[in-house]
């Protein structure tokens, strides 16, 4: 026993520790310092002694909490200690209990100056503009998804009686003596939210979890059901007067779960969509919002090195309305529920797993902000999803946080047929008012950002509120989204017109002036958003009015440009760039990737233990990895859930 701790004593020798162990180790335990808290004290100071007589369960609780770590001025404020360490931990009644800390940090005299420089440095000088001081979930948006450059965090392992507020008079004793030694006053902020202990009774299931379960048994067992039935000849029967209601009911109520079927559709080249370029244009599209999801992912969990990180569906809506008025088969009503089933039923599935299983699913230093509070929100305001108006009512605290899209686009699809119906039926009045309309809504951004001082877009150079501003405003506002829209109702009609033959005369001068122009509008829409990420950017109203009136008009200009010219024959290599089996593979899982993959960032963000390094190769292969898990993900998704539900939505109204 001697021999063990001689050895355990050598350890913590050759890691570096210059005082005693125990001094060392527990100086953030002052069971002096709890009064109202008895359970905590007694507690604190069994794991005192512990930790003098070199008890390992002890010196695990200890060792799993943050040390002054290295790197600071490269960036590495944020220090996880060793999670699975301190709650695994246990002796007797007490067990480790972590809790992550936010440390503040401000210079005093003397060298008040040198000292703020260099905690500015630390912080990317944005510890003034960051939401740093309390800063809990009552007072960011949920999920909280705001830039984190100067929030130092560090975690602490204690008794699992104690509670935050006593885990933060302890810290902050101690925080005291090292800022009086280095000429700094540092304090901490521990809030409930963000400790965490293993329990050692399992959590009984919920009626909502169990129902889930005994859904997805019965998809799974459906799926399996449909799949053999697909190759009973009932299914290749021809003459319907051939099929008994059995035989019907099996084909319209059971087939569409089957995944030979649903898969035949999915990997299927044909597709009833003529204009093809707009298959690698959807699949683009989401490939791009993965990654700006995941960006946003960087910029909030820890790096050691984090200095160095610093729409067309107006197109089908009108093509195909003017399609069914000339096949006379347009029915608002009929169109409308079919789209609103056809979305509601996946939303609805994801919905519930969120408020079920997810959070059971892991553990980790930020899983209740990454996941935990997602179950929350959508226990809460999951109406206002099925309602497809969650982007306008309580933007902030949304279910599915990319769900305010699927609001703005039903939104947008119920008032589209006001205006193509104004342009069918009285051409010259309709042309007047969507012309009025569009160029209205190049000023709507401009002036939110007149009257608001909204940034103008998710970018680490603004501060918190001015992010908090353009989310709320500007990104999640329905106002804010007119125009790409109007665009793409504008390109339906000339689609519409070429395939039937009216296609656009035009002379190679003015093709190759649209060619120009398109590609300056991208490189445009492209370099302000660049110059906002410098963060030597200083706020400038009048550029940001005019930047946030024109750049979706610009890029959805330019866009537009691009499949009309691949729909007109006047590109051809871009359409069979856009055209290929790749892009048309994606395009049909767009809408399942789009649903699922914020499971996989959550996931992975919430089960972070250490900072990673940020590379460009190394964050590379972060991404691919979480876009690979979100294609398998929206695969299984597409087979058991989308593809059935749009069958059977298009069978009930047959």
């Amino acid at each position: 026993m001697k021999q063990a701790k001689g050895t355990i004593l050598m350890l913590f020798v050759l890691i570096g520790l210059k005082e005693t162990e125990s001094e060392f180790l527990s100086h953030y335990i002052r069971p002096d310092l709890i009064i109202e808290n008895a359970a905590c004290r007694v507690e604190s100071e069994i794991l005192l002694r512990g930790v003098s007589n070199l008890e390992l369960w002890a010196l695990k609780i200890v060792d799993s909490s943050s040390k002054i770590q290295s790197g600071i001025l490269f960036g590495n404020i944020k220090d996880y200690g060793n999670f699975d360490e301190c709650i695994d931990t246990q002796k007797n009644n007490i067990k480790g209990k972590y809790c992550l800390a936010h440390i503040q940090i401000d210079a005093i005299e003397p060298n008040l100056l040198v000292k703020n420089e260099i905690i500015d440095f630390a912080s990317y000088g944005r510890r003034h503009v960051e939401i740093i001081h309390n800063r809990t979930l009552h007072n960011v948006p949920l999920p909280d998804t705001l830039p984190s450059f100067a929030l130092f965090q560090s975690a602490f392992c204690i008794p699992s009686s104690c509670k935050s507020q006593d885990v933060e008079k302890m810290v902050n004793a101690s925080l005291l003596d090292i800022g009086n030694i280095l000429g700094l006053q540092i304090y901490s902020e521990v809030f409930e939210e963000n400790c965490y202990t293993k329990t050692d009774q399992p959590i009984p299931w919920s009626t909502g979890e169990q129902v889930f379960l005994i859904f997805i048994i019965s998809i799974l067992t459906l799926a399996f059901v449909a799949t053999v039935l697909e190759q009973n000849s009932v299914s290749k029967m021809k003459n319907p007067k051939e099929k008994s209601p059995l035989d019907s009911f099996v084909e319209r109520g059971v087939l569409p779960f089957s995944l030979s079927r649903n898969w035949s559709i999915l990997t299927n080249d044909v597709s009833k969509n003529t204009m093809q370029s707009l298959d690698g244009v959807r699949a683009l599209s989401i490939y791009m919002v993965v990654i700006c999801h995941n960006c946003i992912s960087n910029v909030v969990v820890p790096y050691m090195n984090k200095r160095f990180i610093y729409d067309v569906r107006g197109v089908l809506r009108t093509y195909n309305m003017l399609k069914g008025i000339k096949e006379q088969k347009f029915s608002f009503f009929k169109d409308l529920v079919q789209r609103y089933v056809r979305f509601t039923l996946p939303l609805l599935v994801i919905i519930t797993f969120y408020t079920t299983w997810f959070d059971k699913m892991g553990s980790g230093p930020t899983w209740y902000k990454s996941v935990g509070v997602n179950k929350e929100l959508c226990e809460k305001n999951w109406f206002w999803n099925i309602l497809y108006v969650n982007n306008n009512v309580n933007p902030t605290e949304s279910c599915i946080a990319q769900s305010w899209y699927l609001a703005a686009d039903m939104q947008f699809y119920i008032a589209a047929p006001i205006f193509i119906q104004l342009i069918c039926r009285w051409p010259n009045i309709g042309k007047k008012i969507f012309a009025f309309i569009f160029f209205s809504s190049l000023l709507i951004p401009a002036a939110i950002v007149y009257f608001t001082r909204a940034a103008p877009s998710y970018a680490a150079s603004f501060t918190d509120e001015g992010i908090l501003k353009y989310i709320k405003w500007l990104h999640f506002s329905t106002l804010n989204r007119i125009t790409p829209y109007m665009v793409g109702i504008a390109l339906g009609f000339v689609l519409w017109k070429l395939k039937n033959g009216e296609d656009q005369k035009l002379s190679k001068k003015a093709v190759c002036l649209c060619w120009i122009a398109s590609i300056f509008s991208i490189f445009a829409a492209a370099y302000g958003v660049s110059r906002f990420i410098d963060t030597s950017y200083k706020y400038n109203l009048v550029e940001i009015m005019i930047f946030t009136g024109l750049h979706k008009a610009l890029f959805t200009l330019c866009l537009a440009w691009f499949i009309y010219a691949c729909e007109s024959g006047r590109s051809v290599i871009l359409n069979n760039f856009l055209s290929c089996k790749l892009f048309s593979f994606l395009s049909k899982l767009s809408f399942s990737i789009f649903l699922t993959h914020f499971i996989v960032i959550n996931y992975i963000d919430g089960t972070l233990r250490h900072e990673r390094y940020f590379d460009l190769i190394q964050n590379l292969h972060v991404f691919m990895g979480s876009f690979s898990f979100s294609i398998i993900l929206a695969i299984v998704f597409y087979l058991l859930i989308e593809a059935p539900s749009r069958s059977l939505v298009n069978s009930l109204l047959h």
